[in-house]
């Protein structure tokens, strides 16, 4: 809920425009809440959140303007907010991605390992003309850092036409349900393949994955009700063509599908229709884990040059990979 409400903020968001931002989120039970001491209960479960956004490549005469009021604002807020619920958290932005993508969120809020204010003082540089007074701890000024996870994907997604979008979001939620994408390789922009199937089987679903082309394949398995999701790349395809469906996963994965509502659950590459199996090794408890190992299901040859040797960084994680 929260990524989709963050989602509406970017066709506001410019690579040329400051300003200032003032947005109130829902409570939230995080570490850098809990870190916000002597504040009441009430203040605890609202925060206001006040972001400068200055982008490198904005005027650099506007940005100092803006750095330079930035705490003469945060302490007009402080003052309204301590006649009203909340706590002020003040930062500043240089990227898109650190305002509307949940990641960057999470990062600061401590969702993951230490906040940002973890360490009861500012998360980042104080960007200004003065310290802004955290009075009471009433306000808490996390001024500018970057973030550990760097967006890469964010900013590499390709754009979507709107059937392919809608596909996306109201038409994986059934078991068997098939939503199948292609790149146009005269636009770069995402498009669907074909209508999206429905009560779909598990040994049908190769027959149905483009033969000469790249595509990406999102499959909703019957019997765990778990997301897959396919990148079928052939080697007769031009490298061109498989270099721009390559470079376009991540920011299909992990941006538009999740920013919808899409999360996937399992990732499988392939370079022949004869290596997707999507059969499942029931266990004792009937749970369709995945198989592998002793159950001798082939994971393909996983050759996405981004995705080598588990990195971990905001790229998709793929199981099973070799070296190459």
């Amino acid at each position: 809920a929260f990524q989709k409400a963050l989602n509406q903020l970017e066709p506001f968001l410019t690579l040329q425009t400051p300003m200032y931002l003032i947005l109130r989120r829902r409570p939230i039970t995080t570490t850098l809440a809990s870190n916000l001491q002597h504040v009441s209960e009430q203040h605890q479960q609202h925060q206001l959140v006040f972001i400068t956004y200055v982008p490198y490549r904005a005027d650099s005469k506007t940005t100092q303007a803006l750095l330079a009021h930035r705490n003469k604002v945060i302490e007009e807020l402080r003052l309204t907010e301590s006649t009203s619920t909340g706590a002020v958290v003040s930062l500043v932005c240089k990227e898109i991605g650190e305002i509307v993508d949940g990641r960057s969120w999470d990062e600061r809020d401590g969702t993951e390992g230490e906040s940002w204010g973890g360490d009861g003082k500012n998360g980042g540089d104080t960007t200004g003309d003065d310290e802004v007074r955290d009075d009471d701890e009433q306000v808490k000024d996390l001024g500018f850092k970057k973030n550990k996870c760097r967006l890469c994907d964010r900013r590499m997604k390709n754009p979507i036409d709107d059937d392919a979008l809608d596909a996306l979001s109201a038409r994986l939620s059934g078991k068997g349900d098939c939503v199948q994408l292609t790149i146009d390789n005269s636009t770069n922009t995402l498009k669907l393949t074909c209508p999206p199937h429905t009560i779909l089987a598990p040994s049908s679903l190769s027959s149905h994955l483009p033969r000469a082309t790249p595509g990406f394949t999102f499959y909703r398995h019957p019997l765990t009700a778990s997301l897959v999701f396919i990148y079928y790349s052939p080697d007769t395809a031009s490298v061109q063509l498989r270099m721009k469906h390559t470079l376009a996963l991540p920011g299909l994965v992990n941006v538009i599908a999740r920013d919808v509502g899409a999360h996937v659950d399992w990732k499988v590459e392939i370079h022949d229709v004869e290596d997707l199996d999507l059969d499942l090794d029931l266990g004792e408890d009937g749970d369709g884990q995945r198989g592998g190992g002793g159950g001798g299901r082939r994971e393909g040859k996983y050759r996405s040059m981004y995705l080598r040797n588990e990195i971990v960084g905001t790229e998709s994680q793929w199981e099973g990979m070799e070296r190459v």
